[in-house]
């Protein structure tokens, strides 16, 4: 009887390993399978390396294997004879899941660790990798275990709960493909970054990030051995899986056992479950028509994808065929009504959001960036002139969201404000070159500030770091090089003269004459610390600069 009491039962987890044996060992078996290959004729270094780089491709295997183990361990509670027989015997549930628990992480640990002795005889001194290789596949299979019992929990047959575990494990980027799709090109300038939300997607997660890697040295040392920021989000998701642990725990003993053989064991997560499978079913048909079928019909699949969700959705809560009534188009009207709201309301933007501007006044400073160009370029202007004109390029960037209509080149570019008040706001617009917006647009980006700097405000203060400036011709060929202080000198001040005059601008759609470039320009300095070189490229709208420099070559 002393079960009864206990939170263990040994002969229960003695019966789950033999009973699942050839599970976990098939899998020992294809984790060594993998790497056997060059276990015989590859360096320990290499060996480490590959094991940093599959740590990633396991959580697809984790993710699958995990969900086959919960399978096997609380099937029986989807079996309703089984599961009042087991039931009747005299094991709390605490017992029966923690034993279920701790079998369920040996299916993982056992082959982990056979693996990883197996790899500790090939890398002699990179032992630590075999080490780390087994923390991640552990701590991995612990939270998709941990997703997996809480779905077979929920749910009241193994079908459901393959359902429910895709669902939990998949919706954030589900949800996030919607809103990437539906939403997001009618938010025209708005810079939102999905980054955060792809949290909510582990096995995304688990594959964008590296883990550690084995580099190549002439010394063995620790510092052979790199580990990456893999593991600050595999740990959130480990004290996740705990707490998922702890509520699989409550929801197993409010459970009733008469549930067994229904879709889900808690009824009033059908609504849940109906909204969530529904848009799943529609970004897989959204996905499926971008994919494989000709744009234009990516709604027409999105609705088909939504209505057979819905209608199938309601089937499996249901167990029946008989859901075409009056009541059930109601429902789905009234779910795609509230869609149709929030798309309705996205485009016609009510609040302002997408056609906001500052008012020059409430502006501290504004940061003008081409899109994609490196952070050198980045420059903060507090010029109150300079503000006004980036408010215009904003402004037009607003009127005008259908940029490459005149034939003309274009420029994506980035505007960052820093409010009076402390909030800062970023847009993002592309520009078409035949406009007047791109013509102050140039002019901006041509300041000194945007070419050399906030460290260099004038031609004096580049002039003190300066130690050479070499010259090229348009075809990169060498003029001049250039160290007399007095040549410098000239050349710096005709190239601060034509920025400040828009007309030294690097960006090649803004350039006039095609580009055609008549000079380069490399100037490099010194800062005390290090040496910084960079080229201004001159064109022949920068007068003064060219004329300066024939002066000097001839």
């Amino acid at each position: 009887m002393k079960s009864k009491t206990s939170f263990f039962n040994t002969s229960l987890l003695r019966k789950d390993l033999i009973r699942f044996a050839p599970a976990w060992a098939l899998y020992t078996v294809f984790l060594i399978f993998v790497f056997a290959g060059g276990l015989l004729d590859s360096h320990p270094r290499q060996i480490g390396y590959n094991l940093g780089e599959s740590v990633g491709l396991f959580s697809i295997l984790n993710c699958m294997y995990a969900m086959l183990c919960a399978q096997l361990l609380l099937g029986d509670l989807h079996n309703s004879r089984m599961c009042n027989a087991l039931h009747a015997l005299p094991i709390r549930r605490e017992s029966w899941f923690l034993t279920h628990l701790a079998a369920g992480m040996l299916f993982c640990l056992i082959p982990v660790a056979a693996a990883g002795l197996v790899f500790l005889i090939f890398l002699g001194e990179f032992w630590m990798a075999a080490l780390l290789w087994m923390a991640a596949l552990t701590l991995q299979f612990l939270f998709f275990f941990a997703t997996g019992m809480l779905s077979m929990l929920l749910t009241g047959n193994r079908f459901a709960g393959l359902v429910v575990y895709c669902i939990i494990n998949f919706i954030g980027g589900i949800l996030l493909w919607l809103f990437y799709a539906l939403y997001i090109p009618h938010l025209y300038g708005l810079i939102i970054d999905i980054e955060p939300w792809l949290v909510f997607s582990p096995v995304a997660q688990f594959l964008q990030y590296d883990w550690f890697t084995v580099i190549s040295t002439n010394v063995v040392s620790n510092a052979d051995l790199v580990i990456y920021d893999g593991w600050g989000y595999l740990g959130i998701c480990s004290l996740v899986a705990l707490g998922i642990l702890a509520l699989s725990v409550l929801l197993y003993r409010k459970r009733d056992l008469e549930t067994a053989g229904d879709f889900l064991a808690f009824r009033r997560l059908s609504p849940v479950f109906l909204v969530l499978y529904t848009f799943s079913a529609g970004a897989a048909m959204h996905l499926f028509c971008q994919l494989f079928v000709a744009t234009g019909t990516e709604f027409v699949f999105l609705l088909v994808g939504l209505t057979v969700g819905f209608l199938t959705g309601l089937m499996l809560l249901r167990r029946t065929l008989r859901i075409f009534r009056m009541r059930t188009f109601a429902q789905f009207a009234v779910l795609m009504a509230i869609f149709g709201l929030t798309l309705l309301l996205t485009v016609l933007d009510p609040a302002g959001v997408t056609r906001w501007t500052p008012k020059a006044e409430d502006v501290k400073s504004v940061v003008l960036n081409r899109m994609y160009s490196s952070d050198m370029n980045q420059y903060r202007h507090t010029d109150p002139a300079i503000i006004e004109q980036v408010i215009a390029i904003h402004q037009h960037g607003i009127d005008h969201p259908d940029a490459n209509t005149n034939g003309e080149p274009d420029i994506t570019i980035n505007i960052q404000y820093t409010l009076n008040s402390g909030r800062k706001v970023s847009r993002e617009y592309t520009i078409d070159t035949g406009t007047l917006a791109a013509v102050t647009l140039e002019y901006v980006l041509s300041q000194p500030e945007q070419i050399f700097g906030t460290d260099y405000p004038t031609a004096e203060a580049l002039l003190e770091r300066a130690t050479e400036i070499i010259i090229y011709d348009s075809n990169g060929k060498e003029e001049l090089d250039i160290n007399e202080k007095d040549e410098m000198l000239s050349i710096l001040q005709a190239l601060y003269a034509d920025a400040e005059g828009g007309n030294l601008v690097q960006e090649y759609p803004l350039t006039r004459d095609n580009g055609k470039e008549q000079y380069s320009v490399c100037i490099e300095d010194y800062n005390g610390i290090g040496r910084r070189t960079w080229y201004v490229s001159v064109q022949a709208q920068a007068a003064q600069s060219v004329k300066v420099l024939n002066e000097l070559i001839k």
